[in-house]
């Protein structure tokens, strides 16, 4: 009776344990702070550039004859990144056209992202990547907010975002 006893306290115990180191890692992705790493775009071909939409025609070949899922969502997560660096610094240059353009652009990539995200079930880490990276977005977008609260497409894609 005494082995029993102890038996089954063991595996209480090792439950308990379990459950405890579970919700200690979900906490620890769940509070990750949050920075704004997204640096300038520092290309030649830009959205002011003729070349622009030739680039972005080769970025969707690309990812078109990407055939594993996780990494096709990965790039268009890039690509998404490429699009908000890219917006930054047509701000920084108060070109507000070209901002527009970077913006838009943005919009239609996290739109695709999320249909790509949105079909599968369970937690793969693609998934989680790719909604820790559009969680960053938005705080990037905040910030830009604050410092370009007038800019038209830089709302659109805030709220686009949220």
């Amino acid at each position: 009776m005494n082995i029993l006893r102890m038996t089954l306290t063991g595996i209480l115990l090792l439950v308990f344990t379990m459950n405890v180191i579970g919700a200690a890692q979900q906490e620890n992705l769940s509070s990750q702070v949050l920075v704004d790493d997204i640096e300038e775009y520092n290309g030649s071909i830009g959205p002011d550039n003729a070349l622009y939409g030739l680039k972005l025609a080769f970025e969707i070949l690309d990812e078109s004859f990407t055939f594993n899922t996780s990494e096709k969502r990965e790039k268009k997560v890039y690509h998404s990144n490429l699009r908000l660096s890219e917006a930054k610094t047509e701000l920084k240059k108060k070109n507000n056209e070209g901002a527009k353009k970077a913006f838009e652009n943005y919009k239609e990539k996290i739109n695709e992202t999320e249909d790509s995200i949105s079909n599968i079930k369970g937690n793969d880490s693609g998934i989680i990547n790719a909604q820790k990276m559009i969680e960053k977005h938005q705080y990037v977008l905040e910030r830009l907010l604050e410092s370009h609260p007038d800019n038209a497409g830089l709302l659109n894609a805030y709220n686009k975002s949220i």
